[in-house]
């Protein structure tokens, strides 16, 4: 115990004297970028208890209150703080909801996005040769498909093959798969360049004289160098894929609406805006926006500090 507690205090001593610490410590965007962002992940995990109802209950779902104006405009209804949408649901319990949904496509899609590209980044940058030469071609062939492109061939496949009602259902982690493997390229050119640079220095060579096996001394000794790049694109990711997610749902390729998700909200207001229920689509967007933003804050924060370039006197 007194071994394990004496490592635990020196990771934490170097942690407190590192200088990502240092640099969050002085840094007032970033500082606010993460106290919302937690804030606002805290709110999604915490739906079913902050939120005033339950979306996906209809006998909590009054039709004949659609399109009630927030608290702040006149007409508005006490009960429903950010108003009601077109199908007379509590606009800030959808949203609270529908947040929930759009982090859980954005983290399952970097996170598979994630493990396809540093595994093919990791096997062609060390073992190189035709190994090296077909994944990078298959990564140029998939980033010649958009994610949108994706998205239409996979739904409209899956929608003819088990119909809509299963694609509702199934919705949420056919996006993760959707977005996940649109965009594991990135990943793979990002890790491909650190191997490059890695594998010719002294410790792998030291390594492969110690008569390691090859997957021992990528995932082992070469991946833990190559963390830095992986940490500051997975924020930029992360952004991208709920972009995707909403830009999916819009067009009516993602979410359903009785699922609701930050996407599909604005979708199902965007038809009310000029009958004057801009809210509908307004609230919902202005959550996207700050949601999007704070992540792209702290990943370019991480950039930053990450980046060995820069003087970190």
């Amino acid at each position: 115990m007194s071994t394990q507690s004496t490592a635990t205090s020196s990771r934490w001593e170097r942690f407190r004297d590192s200088y990502l610490l240092y640099s969050f410590k002085r840094d007032l965007i970033a500082q606010t970028s993460l106290l919302i962002f937690v804030v606002m992940v805290l709110a999604a995990l915490l739906a079913p208890w902050l939120a005033p109802a339950d979306p996906y209950d209809l006998a909590q779902i009054d039709i004949l209150a659609s399109e009630l104006p927030p608290f702040w405009i006149d007409g508005a209804d006490p009960q429903y703080l950010m108003g009601t949408d077109s199908q007379g649901r509590d606009l800030l319990s959808t949203i609270l909801y529908g947040m929930r949904v759009s982090l859980v496509i954005g983290f399952g899609a970097v996170a598979l996005q994630a493990t396809l590209g540093v595994c093919c980044g990791l096997l062609a940058g060390y073992l190189g040769g035709r190994v090296d030469a077909f994944l990078m071609r298959l990564a140029d062939i998939q980033l010649s498909f958009s994610t949108l492109m994706v998205a239409i061939v996979v739904g409209a496949l899956f929608k003819a093959i088990f119909g809509g009602a299963t694609y509702s259902d199934y919705a949420m982690w056919l996006l993760v798969l959707i977005i996940g493997l649109a965009e594991w390229p990135q990943y793979a050119r990002t890790v491909r360049a650190s191997v490059l640079a890695e594998r010719s220095k002294e410790y792998v060579d030291a390594a492969r004289v110690m008569g390691l096996r090859s997957r021992r001394i990528m995932f082992r000794h070469i991946l833990p160098n190559t963390l830095s790049p992986i940490f500051v694109i997975s924020t930029v990711q992360v952004a991208n894929a709920i972009i995707s997610e909403a830009a999916l749902s819009f067009l009516g390729l993602g979410m359903p609406e009785t699922q609701p998700s930050l996407g599909s909200l604005i979708k199902s207001g965007f038809d009310y805006i000029q009958s004057g229920s801009w809210w509908i689509t307004l609230i919902p967007g202005l959550v996207l926006v700050v949601l999007v933003l704070v992540i792209n804050l702290l990943g370019d924060w991480l950039r930053d500090v990450l980046n060995p370039r820069l003087y970190k006197g």
